[in-house]
């Protein structure tokens, strides 16, 4: 019993020492076209477009992913009534956690796994999709993220 509970605190321990965003702190945009027909892929980037202008309104200073998701999640609706008003398509608009394949952008590989998505779906969805950080680095852009250390900020509060 004694060593249980010894294993309990070293890894509560551990889990205390790790930064507050080491464990997922990527979150994704990811549209996917109808299909591939030259209309279709049209008709993702001008939504690409009005998603895009939508979230740099209101994701504007966010450090944190828990923010970030917040907010979407906050906004959901408000973005799908948007897209559903200027599109004659039938755009789904949901946040769920969805596996993206290994990506290399600017020489840095991401691996293959789940991430928190922003996932619009265009019709049935069935054509080439266009991805992009939404967290840490909103559409890309390059930039610090800012990590924190919950230990570190507990002690110094006291």
């Amino acid at each position: 019993m004694k060593k249980l509970v010894f294993i309990f605190f070293i890894i509560v321990g551990i889990m205390l020492l790790l930064p507050e965003e080491a464990n997922d702190p990527e979150v994704r945009l990811r549209i996917m076209a109808n299909s591939n027909t030259q209309e279709d892929i049209e008709i993702k980037n001008q939504v690409k477009e009005q998603v895009t202008v939508f979230l740099t309104n209101i994701l504007t200073e966010e450090k944190r992913v828990f923010e970030v998701i917040n907010i979407i999640g906050n906004n959901i609706l408000l973005l799908e009534a948007e897209l559903n008003t200027s599109f004659s398509e039938e755009i789904d608009v949901r946040f769920t956690r969805h596996l993206f394949p290994v990506k290399s952008r600017n020489g840095i590989v991401t691996e293959s796994r789940h991430y928190d998505t922003l996932l619009i779906t265009i019709n049935e969805g069935n054509g080439d999709n266009f991805w992009t950080t939404l967290f840490p680095n909103l559409f890309g852009a390059t930039g610090e993220v800012e990590y924190r250390w919950f230990i570190l900020e507990w002690f110094g509060r006291r």
